[in-house]
C-alpha cells in the first residue's frame, strides 16, 4: 500500500499539534483528518474509512483509552496511541487497550510517519499461505490458525508471534524483542514480555494443547516451539 492510499485519522485536540501532524503526512502523501473531541470518534470511524488511526491518550469528554477499547469491538483498523508520558505506556500495555504501537509525545515528524509506514506493513501484509506444521498467521484479523481453527491475538502478542513464527531458527532475547516490539527510547519494562508471553500460551492452548507455540530456552529467550520439534 502506497503511502498515496491511506488516510490517517489525527484525534488530537492540541490544534496545534495536530496541524504540525497534517502538515507533515501531507508532504508524504498521506490523506488526513481530524477530531478533536472524544465523544466524535467512534460515530467518525463507524461511518468512515481510515487506514490508521494516531490517538492522544488525554481528550476532552472521552479519554483515547475508553475510544480505543469500544474501537476494538468492531474494528482492527491500527491504532497509535500518543501519550505525554513514558510511564503511561506500561500501564497502558497492562490494561492491553489494543493499540498497535505506543509513541510518547515530544515526537518528531519522521519518527511518526516511520511508525505509521511499520503498521501499516504489519495490517496490510498478504496472510501466509504456507504454515508451520499446521500453523498459520493472518496479519489483517492479527489470528493464529491451527488446522482451520482460529484465535484471535492483542496487536502486541501477533506481532511476537510472527516475529518468532517468520524467525523459527532463531532464539530471541526478551530484551531483542522489546527492541522490535517499542521504540528504543522507551522505558519499558522486559516482564511485559513474559506476560505477552503467558497470555499468548493461554489462548493457543485453546485450540491446540498438545503444541508448544512458544518455547522457553532457559537463560536466553524465546523461539517458536512448533517448527523444531
Amino acid at each position: 500500500m502506497n503511502n498515496n492510499e491511506l488516510t490517517v485519522l489525527i484525534v488530537e485536540d492540541e490544534k496545534e499539534l495536530s496541524d504540525i501532524l497534517v502538515a507533515h503526512l501531507s508532504h508524504a502523501f498521506m490523506c488526513t483528518h481530524v477530531i478533536s473531541d472524544g465523544n466524535l470518534v467512534i460515530e467518525w470511524l463507524r461511518n468512515n474509512h481510515a487506514d490508521v488511526v494516531l490517538l492522544d491518550l488525554m481528550l476532552p469528554n472521552k479519554d483515547g483509552l475508553a475510544i480505543c477499547k469500544e474501537l476494538r469491538e468492531f474494528s482492527n483498523v491500527p491504532v497509535i496511541m500518543l501519550t505525554a508520558k513514558v510511564e503511561e505506556i506500561d500501564r497502558l500495555i497492562g490494561f492491553k487497550v489494543g493499540a498497535d504501537d505506543y509513541v510518547c509525545k515530544p515526537y518528531s515528524a519522521k519518527e511518526i510517519i516511520a511508525r505509521i509506514q511499520s503498521v501499516i506493513r504489519r495490517f496490510y501484509h498478504s496472510p501466509d499461505e504456507q504454515g508451520s506444521k499446521g500453523w498459520e498467521l493472518d496479519e489483517k484479523s492479527h489470528s493464529i490458525t491451527y488446522r482451520g481453527t482460529s484465535m484471535t491475538l492483542s496487536g502486541a502478542e501477533f506481532r511476537i508471534v510472527y516475529l518468532l513464527f517468520k524467525n523459527s531458527a532463531q532464539i530471541f532475547s526478551r530484551s531483542h524483542i522489546l527492541d522490535i516490539l517499542y521504540s528504543e527510547k522507551l522505558e519499558v519494562s522486559e516482564r511485559v514480555i513474559d506476560n505477552h508471553i503467558r497470555n499468548i500460551r493461554k489462548k493457543v492452548r485453546l485450540i491446540n494443547s498438545h503444541d508448544e507455540v512458544i518455547r522457553s530456552v532457559y537463560g536466553v529467550g524465546y523461539q517458536f516451539g512448533c517448527s523444531v520439534r
